[in-house]
């Protein structure tokens, strides 16, 4: 009895951090007028800004706002090959799905990034995931390709470090430690009543 408890505990614990743990993917299903088949070249040439930045500050577009309910995105730019030359620079992102497909890029304020993005109806630029945007540690081969930016550079070192702290927010580590501690509590009442069972 006490062996069958544990397992099924054990079971549970593991699918819930499963489940809540960061960095979990999510098929992508990708099309429609910003979709350039991922084809490198075609999307340098097809998108309408290439920039590489550091995320400042995530917000969600207020209601009334032609872009209501999308995340808006500042950045500090650090280069740009197309479309920016400004220190700053907004873009909107986790547009609906019917637009850029079935998932979202996670950004995360202080993150460095190189972010594809083109105008859309709605807002002066837009990424997604069927963009190729991506995390600056993991954009070598993007980098290679782009060459030399026309607007600003050199890009800071500690840009291209992976920011793994920035993966999940606080909330994350309170339900982490919360699934945990009900874990460990539910593992101890098992154990609590076997060994009741036994005195008796």
């Amino acid at each position: 009895m006490l062996k069958s408890t544990i397992i099924v505990l054990t079971l549970v614990v593991s699918g819930l951090l499963t489940a809540i743990s960061p960095g979990t993917s999510h098929a992508c299903s990708c099309g429609g007028p910003y979709w350039n088949g991922g084809d490198l070249d075609a999307e340098v040439r097809g998108t309408t800004a290439i920039f590489a930045g550091k995320v400042l500050s995530i917000e969600e577009a207020t209601e009334g706002d032609p872009a209501s309910g999308y995340d808006v995105v500042t950045f500090e730019v650090y280069a740009a090959w197309k479309g920016v030359s400004e220190a700053e620079v907004t873009v909107y992102t986790n547009l609906p799905d019917a637009v850029w497909g079935s998932c979202s890029i996670d950004f995360r304020v202080g993150q460095s990034w190189l972010v594809f993005a083109d105008q859309s109806e709605d807002v002066s630029l837009a990424t997604g995931p069927c963009h190729l945007t991506s995390t600056l540690a993991n954009a070598d081969e993007y980098l290679d390709f782009l060459g030399e930016p026309e607007w600003g550079g050199p890009i800071p070192k500690q840009a291209f470090q992976l920011h793994e702290i920035n993966s999940a927010g606080p909330e994350t580590y309170v339900v982490l430690g919360g699934v945990l501690l009900g874990g460990v509590l539910l593992s101890s009442f098992a154990l609590f009543l076997h060994v009741n069972r036994l005195k008796k």
